[in-house]
């Protein structure tokens, strides 16, 4: 149960008879809201580190998985919760950053969008992992999160 708490998001599954089998989402007017996404201790984390917005989280874990990575390792132990290895901590994010492109693409689905630039783009990456990777400049540790997302 303590893995599923942390590799999985938290979404509200509704079965075909529309009853909710989870709680329901804490912020309906915005499906795509971190909070109607992850768990709790997953938007507080992200929320210790400046990250509010869903298309700024999936940007970071493109561009710096494994330094995230090491800091969800560190505020986990910090907050006194089971640890993980790095690479399973590695592993919980992109699960998270998928859902939360899933749960984007779906909604500007059903309201008759095309999917934006940025989950095309995500798209695509997903697609060229199997290229070697671009070198990517280092980060130091103490450089600021914010450094982590471009844009």
């Amino acid at each position: 149960q303590e893995d599923v708490e942390f590799f999985l998001p938290a979404l509200t599954i509704v079965c075909s008879c529309g009853r909710s089998q989870n709680k329901i989402p804490k912020h309906s007017d915005d499906p795509c809201a971190l909070k109607n996404i992850l768990r709790d201790w997953q938007v507080q984390f992200l929320a210790d580190l400046g990250v509010s917005e869903t298309s700024q989280f999936v940007r970071i874990v493109n561009k710096r998985t494994s330094r995230l990575a090491r800091m969800l390792l560190s505020w986990r132990k910090d907050h006194d919760m089971k640890e993980y290895r790095t690479k399973s901590c590695s592993v919980a994010l992109h699960i998270w950053a998928r859902t939360c492109n899933a749960v984007r693409k779906t909604v500007q689905e059903q309201n008759g969008q095309s999917p934006s630039r940025s989950v095309l783009e995500y798209q695509l990456r997903q697609t060229q992992r199997s290229q070697p990777p671009e070198q990517l400049e280092s980060v130091t540790e103490d450089e600021p999160l914010s450094s982590l997302d471009d844009g």
